[in-house]
């Protein structure tokens, strides 16, 4: 049969590309995910364990059509005249330990910076963006952009998201946010301060699942979560 398993040929490309080790640094983007192990894997530089080809491919076109997403509404951007700068800006405190990357910094009609975010969402993501607003829906974006604005020194921040299914685009203008701010660099200094001690995993039901969604899409959910672990590891 001609082409067959394009599919699966296609997963396969995208896994081959995907990154086998995490990032050895604490990334802006991963400080709101729910689970300090998770964070502790991140910032230690964990080796990822093996992953199922097709899930592992799944996940690494994802984070590539979000990338061409991001650079088409750059694009747009400029046409429509905004100057944008600074793309693919870093910072790193905290000894390296704590970094961020953003996508770039706009000015606005009277020369003012923001940061810039842009993320690609599908129709139900989307839809709890418009009804609830970004802090409400998505705290880990918000939070984000929020130690964005605190270390980068600009204290207002343009957040976008396409919509997958038709393009359109979801517009946030929002300012640094103080108490956000406390409570991330909180949970930044309890993560670091456990050293070479793993913090606890997630919660679990009385038959040994876990409870929290994050789980079931983690990269380490088999670390965590094989029988043969014991239910305190």
């Amino acid at each position: 049969m001609a082409f067959e398993n394009l599919q699966g040929k296609i997963l396969a490309h995208y896994a081959s590309h995907a990154e086998g080790k995490t990032r050895g640094y604490i990334g802006a983007s991963m400080l709101g995910h729910a689970c300090e192990r998770r964070i502790w894997l991140e910032w230690n530089g964990a080796k990822i364990p093996p992953q199922d080809p097709e899930k592992l491919g799944s996940r690494q076109e994802k984070f590539d059509r979000g990338r061409h997403e991001e650079e088409r509404l750059i694009k747009a951007l400029q046409g429509a005249g905004y100057l944008v700068l600074d793309r693919q800006g870093a910072f790193s405190v905290l000894n390296g330990n704590f970094q961020g990357h953003i996508d770039g910094i706009i000015l606005d009609e009277d020369g003012k910076k923001y940061v810039l975010e842009i993320k690609s969402a599908n129709e139900r993501n989307f839809t709890a963006l418009q009804k609830k607003g970004i802090e409400a829906a998505f705290p880990g974006y918000y939070l984000q952009c929020q130690m964005y604005m605190h270390f980068l020194k600009i204290p207002q921040c343009l957040f976008l998201v396409v919509n997958k299914n038709n393009g359109e685009i979801y517009k946030a203008v929002f300012s640094e946010n103080e108490a956000v701010i406390s409570k991330g660099m909180a949970k930044l200094n309890k993560i670091i301060s456990h050293g070479q001690d793993m913090p606890a995993r997630l919660p679990a039901d009385a038959a040994g699942v876990p409870t929290i969604v994050p789980c079931q899409y983690c990269e380490f959910f088999n670390f965590c979560w094989t029988q043969k672990r014991k239910a305190n590891d």
